[in-house]
């Protein structure tokens, strides 16, 4: 007697090929996102020595809180939007990997940013 079960051997296995290189290349992104906001995050705390150089009218402390905030903040952001993305995409079967392409791209324009500000609060 055959027992009528339902086995994933019996799909097509061309259909889950895509879905395994979205899985590959979505991890592949995740692991980039997380050395992006690490290197990000290190490179702010040299932030301040952009001060070093501060002349007799002194510095402006101000653009340095603001780097700070732009860069923290948008790191926090885009490891955040990363996580609920790629959750939001595998519930609706859709392509996970823009999602932490998206967050590694946020991590390095939020530190140019945060760099910019940085280098206004020394000068």
């Amino acid at each position: 007697m055959t027992s009528m079960s339902h086995s994933r051997g019996d799909e097509d296995p061309r259909s889950s090929a895509p879905a395994t290189i979205d899985t590959a290349v979505t991890v592949l992104f995740v692991i980039v996102t997380i050395v992006f906001a690490a290197v990000a995050f290190f490179f702010s705390m040299l932030f301040p020595m952009g001060m070093d150089s501060c002349g007799p009218e002194g510095c402006q402390e101000g653009y340095l809180t603001v780097a700070f905030a732009v860069t923290w903040g948008g790191i926090a952001v885009a490891c955040i939007g990363t996580v609920a993305g790629i959750v939001l995409a595998a519930r609706r079967r859709a392509r996970m990997w823009v999602w932490p392409l998206l967050g590694a791209t946020t991590i390095v324009v939020v530190l140019l940013v945060g760099l910019s500000f940085a280098e206004r609060a020394g000068g």
